[in-house]
């Protein structure tokens, strides 16, 4: 619908099990009362609130394992997840990052990706280069399109926009370099800030 509505839809879709949402094992297909009657509250908390917490595990023989899809009958035992924590799905993330998106939009490209929730938010902290738990970035809706939009300037500069569902917009300049060609993101401590176009065309980075 999207592409379509876009007029691209005769541009290349790329699939990767990589953009999956975070499986949650046993609570897969659950509704929140249903698991928490089984599992109970506290154990259920942990698992929706804690970065590095996983939800009681699936089996391999239950009917929900990602082993029984025949769309994953290519991929090895190990990367077939039986549950993940968000510490999982940001590991499971990071290659398909730093392979494919990060490089194409060093080529200047610009990418639609479709995803899920908890996928996006943590796709969204490392675009932005803040750290995995940290929640303070845009809210993600469904259905809702979060636009990064990056231009190059004044030679290795670049400009990020961040428009949120809310509306909120904000521009940052920050130099080329700081997405490495690996696809990581440095630290923010060693950014050298633009407050304005001006700046970061009277001081680029070297």
């Amino acid at each position: 619908i999207v592409v379509r509505t876009m007029g691209i839809a005769h541009l290349p879709i790329e699939q990767s099990w990589r953009l999956n949402e975070r499986h949650c094992g046993a609570l897969e297909g659950m509704g929140p009362l249903r698991a928490v009657r089984r599992f109970g509250l506290r154990p259920v908390l942990r698992c929706r609130r804690g970065f590095d917490v996983r939800p009681p595990a699936l089996t391999p023989a239950d009917p929900r394992f990602p082993g029984h899809d025949p769309r994953y009958a290519d991929l090895r035992p190990d990367e077939l997840p039986c549950t993940e924590s968000l510490a999982d799905t940001l590991a499971r993330l990071r290659p398909y990052w730093e392979q494919h998106l990060a490089p194409a939009l060093r080529q200047g490209r610009n990418l639609l990706v479709v995803s899920h929730k908890n996928t996006l938010r943590l796709l969204a902290t490392v675009v932005e280069g803040r750290a995995a738990t940290d929640r303070s970035g845009p809210a993600v809706h469904t259905g809702v399109p979060i636009v990064f939009e990056g231009r190059r300037r004044a030679g290795c500069q670049v400009a990020i926009e961040f428009r949120d569902p809310d509306g909120n917009n904000l521009e940052i300049y920050w130099g080329l370099d700081q997405i490495g060609t690996d696809g990581r993101a440095r630290p923010a401590g060693e950014w050298r800030p633009a407050r304005t176009l001006e700046d970061a065309v009277a001081n680029p980075v070297a």
